[in-house]
């Protein structure tokens, strides 16, 4: 690794450790400061006819192609769990969340359907196993890890994907974290 990839990897883990001590620091406010940079997000967690309308779109595509494996990126994985969640007749044998803010605290995390329980959400009902794999310096998965936030995740990786590019789907999919878990659905 060159000089220039390890000055920006200093300096990308230290932007994810200031947004994390800010984010902690703002509590109700880190919402409004989180909007400024995620639109999406606070459109989707404050539109509550949005995010209906996004859970049965999901919902409706999950019970027409029954997939054995949802792989979730990003909001998607937001999008993702409440949709489990809220159906828990719709049945997967793998959840993997990429790069996923669901435990980003002030912002998601206590704004989730369901709501967490005493301080930790839980596996869908339907979901079989969950894996979490997410860039150590990714400033969307704030914590990266989710073992401390939810129960029932059962595998999770903390990767490099690129200094600069580290929450694009195509780093994730790309990374080789996930060959070990997705090899029993591809025979």
């Amino acid at each position: 690794m060159g000089q220039a990839a390890r000055g920006g990897e200093s300096f990308t883990g230290a932007l994810k450790a200031l947004t994390g001590w800010l984010l902690a620091r703002l509590d109700t406010r880190a919402a409004a400061f989180a909007a400024l940079f995620c639109p999406e997000v606070a459109a989707y967690l404050t539109d509550e006819a949005r995010r209906e309308r996004c859970r049965r779109d999901v919902a409706e595509v999950l019970r027409r192609r029954a997939p054995r494996v949802v792989v979730a990126h990003s909001l998607g994985s937001v999008v993702a769990y409440e949709t489990l969640h809220a159906n828990p007749d719709i049945e997967v044998d793998l959840l993997i969340t990429l790069g996923s803010p669901l435990g980003m605290r002030n912002v998601v995390f206590e704004r989730l359907y369901p709501a967490p329980a005493d301080g930790r959400g839980e596996r869908p009902k339907g979901v079989k196993r969950w894996v979490n794999i997410a860039d150590r310096h990714d400033i969307a998965a704030i914590p990266p890890g989710l073992g401390g936030c939810f129960t029932g995740v059962d595998a999770e990786a903390l990767v490099d994907l690129d200094w600069l590019d580290f929450h694009t789907v195509e780093k994730y999919l790309g990374c080789g974290a996930l060959n070990a878990h997705l090899r029993p659905f591809l025979a």
